[in-house]
């Protein structure tokens, strides 16, 4: 046994001795002990894990009931606001239900003003319908009166109206006369440029046929050159007649020399059917210029007809749009509309559609033709197509030299340059 063992159970004898309670004898005698030490530090710690989860359970429920209170006082708070509210809402309410009698109150004198308006109103509007019912008869009246003034100038308006319509049916027969004479011109040009395909088609086959005849030539002239080798005749190769012999003493021909100045003659007719080829195509050139020429001025001309056409055809539309303008500008008015509906503006494209031209009157229709007439770019087109017959160039004849000199370089294109040697 060891002193510190015998020290500790001195100390502990002497606390038993000391300790009056029971409790603390037990406590002494367990420190006493090493085990016991450590069974009783267990339990300490226990106790105090025990105490801590004691005061996190209280900490817990401490919170949970400052949060009930709160609650349980705010709901007091508004039972008692509602108890204190009770005596002004019973006012607020007397003042509503007079208020409500007053709003009812207007709402019926409001009625009984529209009522009134609509009466009014309607008085207001007969007495309008009444005064526009007795102008328009005080109007009607006084162009009674003007018309029956008016009737010396009557004779005068009537052969204006013949006039104009005259002028008019002359312009439309002048119109269909260019017409047919524009669709007789083009059949024409139709005709004459059928006649030109058909030449060229022509001229070809003769370029072929002249190409054939000159191999041929050329040929024979091969031969009879290789024939005259063989011989020894001395008549030259292109030569019309016969030349005399060296020597001036025969003039006697054989059978070969004869053939020969055939072949030759034969040659020489060759080369005057390739002239008169050469004279033919030129002649059809001649011709295809002319045409062209023609075909030319006449495309000018119906050019200038349709320029004419389209440009009266644009006035006709502008005096028609103005009539039309003034149509719709009365409709308005003597449906009662005014502001932005009088001034109809000629060129508004959505108002002046709904006047048909079928709905003019004759009146109407002769303000057409004034406003036609009046303008002087018209009168100058009417006066052109009527009195102006523009006529076509004339063909110019060939220069004398162009007829006597033949131009043979367009064949170079076709022959090969040895056949020209």
């Amino acid at each position: 046994m060891t002193f510190c063992n015998i020290l500790e159970a001195s100390q502990a004898q002497s606390f038993v001795t000391r300790a009056a309670n029971p409790v603390r004898c037990q406590l002494l005698l367990l420190l006493s002990d090493p085990v016991g030490c450590q069974d009783l530090q267990r339990q300490v710690d226990a106790e105090k894990e025990k105490n801590r989860s004691l005061e996190d359970q209280y900490k817990h429920r401490v919170a949970s009931f400052a949060k009930r209170e709160k609650t349980t006082l705010n709901k007091i708070d508004a039972l008692e606001k509602r108890l204190t509210d009770g005596a002004e809402h019973d006012d607020h309410s007397k003042r509503m239900e007079v208020i409500g009698n007053m709003h009812g109150s207007v709402v019926a004198g409001l009625e009984c003003i529209q009522n009134n308006t609509a009466k009014i109103l309607q008085d207001q509007e007969k007495d309008l319908m009444r005064a526009f019912r007795a102008r328009l008869k005080e109007v009607s009246k006084d162009l009674e009166d003007q018309r029956s003034r008016k009737g010396e100038h009557s004779t005068e308006l009537q052969a204006r109206h013949r006039r104009v319509v005259a002028e008019l049916h002359e312009a439309q027969e002048l119109a269909q006369t260019f017409d047919k004479k524009n669709q007789a011109l083009v059949a024409e040009n139709q005709k004459l440029q059928e006649r030109l395909r058909t030449r060229d088609d022509d001229r070809q086959a003769l370029l072929r046929e002249l190409v054939l005849a000159r191999q041929q030539a050329a040929r024979l002239k091969a031969q009879n050159g290789k024939e005259g080798a063989a011989t020894g005749d001395v008549f030259p190769p292109v030569s019309n007649q016969t030349a005399p012999s060296p020597k001036g003493s025969s003039r006697s021909f054989s059978q070969k020399q004869v053939d020969q100045a055939k072949l030759q003659q034969t040659h020489n007719k060759q080369f005057e059917r390739e002239m008169a080829f050469r004279e033919a195509a030129k002649k059809l050139k001649r011709m295809v210029e002319a045409e062209r020429r023609t075909v030319r001025a006449l495309k000018q001309q119906q050019a200038e007809l349709m320029q004419h056409r389209t440009e009266l055809e644009v006035l006709l539309k502008q005096s028609l749009d103005d009539v039309k303008a003034e149509v719709l500008r009365h409709r308005m008015a003597a449906e009662g509309q005014t502001g932005p509906a009088m001034g109809v503006p000629s060129d508004h494209g959505p108002a002046l559609s709904t006047v048909s031209v079928h709905e003019l009157t004759a009146q109407d229709r002769e303000r057409v033709l004034e406003l036609l007439l009046s303008q002087q770019r018209v009168v100058q087109l009417l006066y052109s197509k009527t009195f102006a017959h523009p006529q076509l160039p004339p063909i110019s004849p060939e220069p004398v030299e162009m007829r006597n000199e033949p131009d043979f370089t367009w064949l170079g294109d076709i022959l090969p340059p040895e056949d020209f040697a």
